[in-house]
């Protein structure tokens, strides 16, 4: 059943990892395709809720869609775990 399973679905019906979920949905944001991104994103947080990569692109993709306050609140979230993370600093000072 498995192998039928691999050749029709190569991920084989297992769960998908979060860093390929945030890896389709940079892809997905850099195409200026949001909606689809920030399904991928909310599906790799809700694997790994502790992301800072997740966090981050949920960042960017709040800031793409000028909803200020939860960029922000991303932002700061990545700062609270790594306090100088250049990009989460560029990005909180953009949003100033």
């Amino acid at each position: 059943m498995t192998a039928v399973l691999e050749r029709l679905w190569p991920s084989g019906g297992r769960k998908r990892n979060p860093t390929d979920l945030f890896g389709q949905a940079d892809r997905l944001r850099r195409e200026g395709r949001y909606t689809e991104a920030a399904t991928l994103v909310t599906s790799g947080l809700a694997l790994d809720p502790n992301s800072i990569t997740g966090h981050l692109l949920a960042a960017y993709l709040h800031a793409a869609q000028r909803t200020i306050e939860p960029a922000k609140r991303e932002f700061r979230w990545v700062l609270s775990r790594d306090p100088v993370h250049p990009p989460a600093l560029l990005g909180l000072a953009a949003d100033a």
